[in-house]
Protein backbone atom coordinates (compact mmCIF):
# COMPACT_ATOMS: atom_id res chain seq x y z
CA UNK A 1 0.00 0.00 0.00
CA UNK A 2 1.12 3.05 -0.84
CA UNK A 3 1.46 5.99 2.06
CA UNK A 4 0.85 9.95 1.33
CA UNK A 5 1.88 11.88 3.90
CA UNK A 6 0.91 15.58 4.45
CA UNK A 7 3.19 16.65 6.57
CA UNK A 8 7.30 15.82 6.51
CA UNK A 9 7.90 17.65 9.47
CA UNK A 10 9.09 16.83 13.27
CA UNK A 11 6.45 14.26 13.25
CA UNK A 12 5.80 13.13 9.52
CA UNK A 13 9.48 13.12 8.75
CA UNK A 14 10.32 10.20 11.24
CA UNK A 15 7.28 8.58 10.60
CA UNK A 16 7.84 8.27 7.17
CA UNK A 17 11.04 6.66 7.48
CA UNK A 18 9.77 4.15 9.63
CA UNK A 19 7.03 3.30 7.30
CA UNK A 20 9.79 2.82 4.69
CA UNK A 21 12.07 0.73 6.37
CA UNK A 22 8.66 -1.40 7.02
CA UNK A 23 8.58 -1.92 3.37
CA UNK A 24 5.96 1.24 2.08
CA UNK A 25 6.18 3.50 -0.74
CA UNK A 26 6.14 6.61 0.89
CA UNK A 27 5.40 10.20 -0.92
CA UNK A 28 5.32 13.38 1.31
CA UNK A 29 4.52 16.93 1.38
CA UNK A 30 7.13 19.98 2.76
CA UNK A 31 6.51 23.68 2.55
CA UNK A 32 9.88 25.12 1.43
CA UNK A 33 12.06 24.53 -2.24
CA UNK A 34 14.67 23.82 0.76
CA UNK A 35 13.67 21.34 2.71
CA UNK A 36 12.43 19.36 -0.49
CA UNK A 37 16.18 19.34 -1.98
CA UNK A 38 17.23 17.95 1.20
CA UNK A 39 15.07 15.16 1.96
CA UNK A 40 14.71 13.99 -2.02
CA UNK A 41 18.77 13.85 -1.77
CA UNK A 42 18.54 11.29 1.71
CA UNK A 43 15.72 9.24 -0.61
CA UNK A 44 12.43 10.26 -0.05
CA UNK A 45 9.69 11.09 -2.16
CA UNK A 46 9.12 14.38 -1.89
CA UNK A 47 6.50 17.18 -3.14
CA UNK A 48 6.94 20.89 -2.16
CA UNK A 49 3.02 21.60 -1.46
CA UNK A 50 1.53 25.10 0.45
CA UNK A 51 -1.93 24.03 1.86
CA UNK A 52 -2.37 27.87 2.14
CA UNK A 53 -3.11 28.21 -1.78
CA UNK A 54 -5.96 25.68 -1.81
CA UNK A 55 -4.41 23.38 -4.58
CA UNK A 56 -4.99 19.76 -4.37
CA UNK A 57 -1.86 17.32 -3.54
CA UNK A 58 0.14 16.80 -6.12
CA UNK A 59 -0.44 12.69 -5.36
CA UNK A 60 -2.62 10.71 -7.09
CA UNK A 61 -4.21 9.29 -3.75
CA UNK A 62 -6.03 6.05 -5.37
CA UNK A 63 -5.57 3.15 -3.51
CA UNK A 64 -3.30 4.77 -0.68
CA UNK A 65 -3.42 6.03 2.57
CA UNK A 66 -3.47 9.68 3.60
CA UNK A 67 -2.08 10.82 6.62
CA UNK A 68 -2.56 14.32 7.60
CA UNK A 69 -0.08 15.53 10.39
CA UNK A 70 -1.03 19.28 9.87
CA UNK A 71 -0.98 20.94 13.47
CA UNK A 72 -4.01 23.61 12.87
CA UNK A 73 -0.99 26.64 14.42
CA UNK A 74 0.83 26.09 10.54
CA UNK A 75 -2.84 26.11 8.37
CA UNK A 76 -5.00 29.44 8.15
CA UNK A 77 -8.44 27.79 7.56
CA UNK A 78 -7.55 24.81 9.03
CA UNK A 79 -11.29 22.90 8.78
CA UNK A 80 -11.75 24.17 5.11
CA UNK A 81 -8.41 22.87 4.41
CA UNK A 82 -8.79 19.64 5.35
CA UNK A 83 -12.53 19.48 3.80
CA UNK A 84 -10.24 19.85 0.92
CA UNK A 85 -8.15 17.15 1.05
CA UNK A 86 -11.02 14.72 1.99
CA UNK A 87 -13.30 15.36 -0.56
CA UNK A 88 -9.57 14.98 -2.61
CA UNK A 89 -9.14 11.57 -1.49
CA UNK A 90 -12.95 10.21 -1.99
CA UNK A 91 -12.99 11.65 -5.68
CA UNK A 92 -9.55 9.96 -6.04
CA UNK A 93 -10.54 6.64 -4.07
CA UNK A 94 -8.27 6.80 -1.36
CA UNK A 95 -8.42 3.50 0.79
CA UNK A 96 -7.65 5.41 4.23
CA UNK A 97 -7.16 9.14 6.04
CA UNK A 98 -5.21 8.57 9.35
CA UNK A 99 -5.50 11.85 11.48
CA UNK A 100 -2.96 13.12 14.04
CA UNK A 101 -5.08 15.08 16.25
CA UNK A 102 -4.58 16.47 19.67
CA UNK A 103 -5.83 15.49 23.14
CA UNK A 104 -6.76 19.63 23.46
CA UNK A 105 -10.06 18.26 21.98
CA UNK A 106 -10.70 17.96 25.89
CA UNK A 107 -11.08 20.68 28.40
CA UNK A 108 -10.37 20.33 32.08
CA UNK A 109 -13.57 18.66 32.94
CA UNK A 110 -13.47 15.58 30.46
CA UNK A 111 -12.77 12.19 31.48
CA UNK A 112 -9.68 12.07 28.98
CA UNK A 113 -10.76 9.23 27.82
CA UNK A 114 -11.75 8.21 23.82
CA UNK A 115 -15.07 6.90 25.07
CA UNK A 116 -16.79 10.11 26.45
CA UNK A 117 -17.74 12.81 24.21
CA UNK A 118 -15.23 15.72 24.18
CA UNK A 119 -16.16 19.43 25.04
CA UNK A 120 -13.20 21.60 24.60
CA UNK A 121 -12.85 24.51 26.38
CA UNK A 122 -10.26 26.17 24.32
CA UNK A 123 -10.33 27.82 20.55
CA UNK A 124 -7.66 25.04 19.33
CA UNK A 125 -9.20 22.33 20.78
CA UNK A 126 -12.72 23.59 19.20
CA UNK A 127 -11.13 23.86 16.04
CA UNK A 128 -9.31 20.21 16.22
CA UNK A 129 -12.68 18.77 17.23
CA UNK A 130 -14.35 20.39 14.14
CA UNK A 131 -11.73 18.73 12.26
CA UNK A 132 -11.73 15.43 13.27
CA UNK A 133 -15.48 15.56 12.15
CA UNK A 134 -14.74 16.73 8.85
CA UNK A 135 -12.30 13.66 8.43
CA UNK A 136 -14.65 11.11 9.72
CA UNK A 137 -16.77 10.46 6.67
CA UNK A 138 -18.40 7.20 5.52
CA UNK A 139 -16.89 7.70 2.25
CA UNK A 140 -13.60 6.83 3.22
CA UNK A 141 -12.50 4.65 6.38
CA UNK A 142 -10.50 6.91 8.48
CA UNK A 143 -8.57 6.63 11.78
CA UNK A 144 -7.61 9.84 14.82
CA UNK A 145 -5.00 9.40 16.76
CA UNK A 146 -4.92 12.28 19.62
CA UNK A 147 -1.44 13.00 20.70
CA UNK A 148 -0.63 14.42 24.01
CA UNK A 149 2.12 16.58 24.98
CA UNK A 150 4.77 15.95 22.55
CA UNK A 151 8.13 15.15 24.04
CA UNK A 152 11.05 14.40 21.73
CA UNK A 153 14.20 15.60 20.10
CA UNK A 154 14.43 19.33 19.61
CA UNK A 155 11.52 19.44 22.53
CA UNK A 156 13.14 18.52 25.54
CA UNK A 157 10.71 19.44 28.47
CA UNK A 158 12.65 22.02 30.50
CA UNK A 159 12.15 24.88 27.63
CA UNK A 160 8.73 25.10 28.33
CA UNK A 161 8.36 26.28 31.98
CA UNK A 162 11.69 27.02 32.85
CA UNK A 163 11.96 30.25 34.91
CA UNK A 164 8.34 31.18 34.80
CA UNK A 165 5.82 31.70 37.16
CA UNK A 166 2.32 29.34 37.10
CA UNK A 167 -0.48 27.34 38.85
CA UNK A 168 -1.26 24.06 39.59
CA UNK A 169 1.62 22.91 40.45
CA UNK A 170 -0.07 19.30 41.72
CA UNK A 171 -1.59 18.69 37.79
CA UNK A 172 -0.82 15.45 36.05
CA UNK A 173 0.93 15.66 33.14
CA UNK A 174 -0.31 14.29 30.00
CA UNK A 175 2.43 13.43 27.80
CA UNK A 176 3.36 11.17 24.80
CA UNK A 177 7.13 10.66 23.38
CA UNK A 178 7.65 10.72 19.58
CA UNK A 179 8.68 7.70 19.10
CA UNK A 180 5.85 6.36 20.47
CA UNK A 181 3.70 7.95 18.24
CA UNK A 182 5.29 6.86 15.43
CA UNK A 183 4.90 3.15 16.72
CA UNK A 184 1.65 3.52 17.04
CA UNK A 185 0.61 4.95 13.69
CA UNK A 186 3.09 2.56 12.05
CA UNK A 187 0.62 -0.17 14.20
CA UNK A 188 -2.47 1.21 13.09
CA UNK A 189 -1.74 2.17 9.79
CA UNK A 190 -0.63 -1.80 9.37
CA UNK A 191 -3.16 -3.37 10.87
CA UNK A 192 -5.97 -0.70 9.10
CA UNK A 193 -8.44 -0.92 12.18
CA UNK A 194 -10.27 1.93 10.50
CA UNK A 195 -13.43 4.03 12.55
CA UNK A 196 -11.58 4.30 15.72
CA UNK A 197 -10.25 7.49 17.48
CA UNK A 198 -7.20 6.74 20.36
CA UNK A 199 -5.57 8.65 23.00
CA UNK A 200 -1.76 8.74 22.77
CA UNK A 201 -0.39 9.27 25.61
CA UNK A 202 1.79 7.37 28.69
CA UNK A 203 0.70 5.95 31.35
CA UNK A 204 3.15 7.68 33.59
CA UNK A 205 1.54 11.29 35.12
CA UNK A 206 4.05 13.11 37.86
CA UNK A 207 2.82 15.94 38.65
CA UNK A 208 3.86 19.18 36.75
CA UNK A 209 6.20 20.85 39.58
CA UNK A 210 7.92 17.66 40.03
CA UNK A 211 8.68 16.52 36.73
CA UNK A 212 9.25 20.24 35.02
CA UNK A 213 11.54 21.35 38.18
CA UNK A 214 13.17 17.90 37.81
CA UNK A 215 13.45 18.43 34.07
CA UNK A 216 14.96 22.32 34.17
CA UNK A 217 16.91 20.87 37.22
CA UNK A 218 18.89 18.45 35.01
CA UNK A 219 18.92 20.54 31.71
CA UNK A 220 20.98 23.92 34.37
CA UNK A 221 18.56 26.28 33.61
CA UNK A 222 16.17 28.40 35.50
CA UNK A 223 13.28 26.09 37.75
CA UNK A 224 9.68 27.18 37.07
CA UNK A 225 7.85 28.54 40.33
CA UNK A 226 4.50 27.44 41.39
CA UNK A 227 2.53 29.72 43.20
CA UNK A 228 0.03 26.46 44.34
CA UNK A 229 0.05 23.01 44.53
CA UNK A 230 -3.48 22.24 43.41
CA UNK A 231 -3.78 19.41 41.28
CA UNK A 232 -6.99 20.08 39.03
CA UNK A 233 -6.91 19.47 34.91
CA UNK A 234 -7.73 16.49 33.39
CA UNK A 235 -5.65 13.29 33.22
CA UNK A 236 -5.68 11.43 29.69
CA UNK A 237 -6.51 8.09 29.57
CA UNK A 238 -4.01 6.20 26.93
CA UNK A 239 -4.40 2.44 27.63
CA UNK A 240 -7.23 1.81 24.72
CA UNK A 241 -4.83 2.04 22.18
CA UNK A 242 -2.66 -0.23 23.79
CA UNK A 243 -5.51 -3.17 23.81
CA UNK A 244 -6.62 -2.62 20.55
CA UNK A 245 -3.38 -2.28 18.69
CA UNK A 246 -1.11 -5.13 20.58
CA UNK A 247 1.78 -2.44 21.45
CA UNK A 248 3.23 -0.96 24.58
CA UNK A 249 4.19 2.68 25.47
CA UNK A 250 8.32 2.61 25.72
CA UNK A 251 8.70 5.67 27.26
CA UNK A 252 6.34 4.93 30.48
CA UNK A 253 8.29 6.29 33.25
CA UNK A 254 9.19 10.07 33.07
CA UNK A 255 11.11 10.89 35.78
CA UNK A 256 13.67 8.01 34.70
CA UNK A 257 13.07 9.22 31.16
CA UNK A 258 14.17 12.75 32.26
CA UNK A 259 17.40 11.15 33.92
CA UNK A 260 19.09 10.00 30.18
CA UNK A 261 17.10 12.36 28.10
CA UNK A 262 19.66 14.65 25.45
CA UNK A 263 19.20 18.38 26.30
Amino acid sequence: MRIVLVGLGWLGEPLAASLMAAGYSVCGTVRSADKAQRLSAEGYCVQEWVAEKAEPLPFDLQDCCLVITLPPSSVPDYVDKLRRLVLQARQQQCRQIVMVSSTAVYSDDDSGCELSPPSPDTARGALLLQAEAVVKTDDVPWLVFRAAGLIGPGRHPSRFLSGKRTARGGARVNLVHLDDVVRFLLAGITQRCGGQTFNLCSPDHPSRQDFYSRACQRAGVALPEFTDDSRGGKQIDGQRVVNALGETYHVSDWMHWLESAPI
